[in-house]
């Protein structure tokens, strides 16, 4: 008898087993759908033309949505004075629905971080009338080794899903790109093709967090054209983020006259 219920314990077991495995596999596939559905196209329209990067819905008030993407895809740094400073442009985010099709809304670019500090960050913000998913902040950065995902837009294709993982936690060697210095970012392979010009800002997802823990801030080609791409920690976005919600941050430097913003005026929209 006892044998019996052994046995019948230990089938029970296996069934619990594999119906939570299955239920983890699931989960981590819907996820990609939410990744996808938060992922945008950020198209930047400036009077010499323009570009476009990824940005994600990370944070929301009302019909405001947050999107996560780099500074250096809506602002420049003026290495001789060192300011970043906001391209005079106009922003859309673009999301692409689950059968192709494409909405654009138009963007304010509300934060932007300080590129002599290597806050290559961004939020922008858009009114948009539908749910989409929001994908959250992790509280820490990568993990060496970490399964990681992307969604970038970097093709007339549209929203593609990238994976890969995080081959190096940390970037100890002094790398000046543009002016900034990518000392301390993390390095990302990636599985397969998928990224190009038009990947930055995109969100690095962790498989097992299901939140962002980084951003892309541009790539390392190497021998025999290896490609790497550079991520920021997200802890230099919280470190940022946090500031300025706090009101320790000049938000913003136009274009125009390169005035700068006051931080109370501005966070009074976004409360």
């Amino acid at each position: 008898m006892k044998q019996k219920r052994g046995i019948f314990f230990g089938i029970i077991l296996s069934v619990v087993f594999v119906g939570m495995f299955s239920a983890c596999q699931r989960k981590r596939h819907a996820d990609y759908d939410a990744m996808m559905a938060a992922s945008s196209r950020l198209e930047i329209k400036t009077k010499d033309g323009g570009g476009y990067c990824t940005a994600t819905a990370f944070e929301k008030n009302g019909d405001i949505y947050r999107f996560i993407t780099a500074a250096h895809c809506v602002a420049k740094y003026n290495e001789a004075t060192q300011e970043t400073i906001l391209k005079e442009a106009t922003y859309k985010v673009v999301l692409e629905e689950k059968d192709g099709n494409k909405i654009s809304y138009d963007a304010k670019v509300r934060m932007v971080g300080e590129l002599k500090n290597s806050e290559d960050v961004a939020v922008v913000e858009a009114k948009i009338d539908k749910l989409i998913p929001l994908i959250s902040i992790a509280d820490s950065d990568p993990k060496l080794g970490e399964d990681v995902a992307i969604v970038t837009a970097p093709t007339f294709l549209g929203n593609e899903l990238v994976k890969g993982y995080i081959s190096k936690k940390k970037f100890n060697n002094n790398l000046i790109v543009s002016g900034v210095n990518w000392r301390g970012f993390a390095l990302m392979q990636k599985v397969g093709l998928g990224n190009g010009q038009g990947s930055s800002g995109g969100s690095i997802v962790s498989e097992e967090r299901n939140a962002i823990i980084a951003t892309v801030v541009g790539f390392i080609r190497t021998w025999q054209d290896h490609i790497s791409l550079t991520v920021l920690p997200i802890s230099k976005f919280k470190k940022f983020y946090n500031e300025a919600k706090q009101g320790k941050r000049v938000l913003i430097r136009e274009a125009q006259n390169k005035c700068q913003v006051s931080l109370d005026d501005l966070l009074k929209n976004l409360k």
